[in-house]
């Protein structure tokens, strides 16, 4: 399993790059790392959570890695997003948004708290998701649950939370302009989001024998990370999974 991990962040780094390269003056689209990822390149930067910290280097021509700022954020740090001109944080306890206009010093600007729980989180348009694991990962409260979080962050100041939906055992997730995609029940989960703010379920895939962790959207195909190796899946414009080839340890 390491060398399908390796593989793996490969292509965390690869995609970060392409799809969320930062120019001088403007960012170019939406990072699509997988959404469990701890760090993030795109550009010239390399953005990394370390328990409560977020560091940030310069990956430099040659040899060249320099720290140029630590930013504290009060909860433990977990997961890492690229959205437009923001970095999203999901941590223990809450899902924080920097603002990274300056790339070398990611400023804080708000917080979306939650129970103590695994959250991975994307965004699209305006909307944020973020899947609430507390299954197998940390004991809330008593009523506490696995859910996916609808959020609005039009006024990236104050997100304010539009539904939540019960879920299973959810990890990583992905979205398209149609489609959101979330690891749980072991499969994946497609949901029709036509209407952004009210992803409706239409049915869980599964894919061979292992659990499936997290998502990378790449070209109209899903690469898809599961406890048993790599898959490379395609969606049509119905939403429909069909495997195309996988790595297997």
């Amino acid at each position: 399993m390491k060398k399908l991990l390796t593989i793996f962040i490969t292509i965390l780094i690869i995609t970060s790059c392409e799809d969320g390269d930062i120019s001088s003056s403007s960012f170019a689209g939406t990072g699509t790392g997988g959404s469990l990822a701890s760090f993030m390149v795109t550009g010239k930067n390399l953005y990394v959570l370390a328990g409560s910290q977020l560091k940030t280097f310069n990956v430099e021509e040659g040899d060249g890695l320099e720290q140029k700022s630590t930013l504290y954020l009060p909860s433990w740090l977990e997961t890492i997003f690229l959205y437009e001109t923001r970095l999203f944080v999901g941590s223990n306890n809450a899902v924080h948004f920097l603002d990274i206009d300056d790339t070398d010093n990611p400023v804080y600007i708000s917080s979306w708290q939650h129970v103590t729980s695994c959250d991975p989180v994307v965004a699209r348009h305006g909307i944020a998701y973020s899947t609430i694991r507390v299954t197998d990962c940390r004991s809330g409260r008593p009523e506490t649950r696995d859910q996916l979080d609808v959020i609005n962050i039009k006024d990236i100041r104050n997100p304010t939370l539009l539904n939540s939906q019960q879920l299973d055992t959810p990890f990583g997730l992905a979205i398209t302009a149609n489609y959101l995609f979330v690891c749980e029940q072991g499969g994946i989960s497609v949901f029709d989001n036509s209407d952004p703010e009210n992803p409706v379920w239409r049915y869980n895939a599964k894919l061979g024998e292992g659990v499936a962790k997290d998502i990378i959207v790449r070209n109209g195909h899903l690469i898809v990370v599961t406890t048993e190796g790599i898959f490379n899946v395609s969606v049509d414009d119905d939403g429909m999974l069909t495997q195309r080839g996988r790595i297997t340890d």
